[in-house]
C-alpha cells in the first residue's frame, strides 16, 4: 500500500482567534483556508487531512510515474520507524465516532495528534490538530475537545503500533514539492 500526502495539506500554523476559532492557512496556497472551532489554542499545528490510499500491482515501480502529472523528479527520503500509541475509552467511543487520539514518536519529535471528523462524509477527510509534547498522558488541550464523546470515561492506551515507512518526495518543475509517497 502507498499513502500519498499532497503537500497542500501539510501542517500549517494555526492562527488563534481570541474566541477559540482557528483559521489554518495552507503554506503553499494562502487563498485556501479551512475554519473550524477549537476549545483551546495552545502551541499546536492544525491542518485538514486528506488521506489517499492506493493499492498498486506488485510489479509497480515508483519511477514509472516520472514525466507524468507534472512529476519531474522523485527524491528518496530517509525511512521512518514510527511508534504510535492510540488512546480511547475502554468501549472505543472515539473510534466509533471517527475520532483518533494518538501519541507518535519516530518522526520529527513526539507529537500528540487529534483527528476529528468533518462535515464532509468521506471518511478520509478529517481535521487534524498536532500538539508537540512528550507527555505519556493525553494533554488537556487534546482531551478537552473529545469530552462530548468520552463523557466521564477516562482515556486509556488501547493499542500500540510500530511501523516502518519508506518515503519519497515527488518534485515538479523547478523543484516544487508536489507530494510525499509513503510505503
Amino acid at each position: 500500500r502507498c499513502w500519498i500526502s499532497p503537500l497542500p495539506t501539510t501542517p500549517a500554523h494555526g492562527c488563534c482567534h481570541p474566541k477559540g476559532h482557528g483559521i489554518a492557512f495552507n503554506q503553499t496556497n494562502k487563498n485556501r483556508y479551512d475554519t473550524f472551532r477549537m476549545s483551546s489554542c495552545g502551541n499546536q499545528h492544525t491542518m485538514r487531512e486528506i488521506e489517499l490510499k492506493f493499492a498498486v500491482h506488485p510489479s509497480f515501480e515508483l519511477s514509472s510515474i516520472r514525466g507524468r502529472a507534472g512529476i519531474v523528479e522523485i527524491e528518496s527520503l530517509t525511512a521512518l520507524t514510527l511508534r504510535s500509541a492510540y488512546y480511547d475509552t475502554v468501549d472505543l467511543r472515539l473510534a466509533r465516532n471517527g475520532v483518533t487520539l494518538r501519541h507518535r514518536t519516530g518522526d520529527e519529535g513526539p507529537v500528540w495528534t487529534l483527528k476529528l471528523p468533518t462535515a464532509d462524509t468521506r471518511a478520509a477527510i478529517r481535521n487534524e490538530l498536532d500538539f508537540e509534547m512528550s507527555s505519556d498522558e493525553p494533554p488537556a488541550a487534546a482531551a478537552e475537545p473529545v469530552t462530548g464523546f468520552t463523557r466521564t470515561a477516562p482515556l486509556e492506551r488501547v493499542a500500540v503500533l510500530e511501523t516502518k515507512r519508506d518515503r519519497w518526495k515527488l518534485l515538479g518543475t523547478g523543484g516544487a514539492e508536489l507530494a510525499v509517497v509513503y510505503h
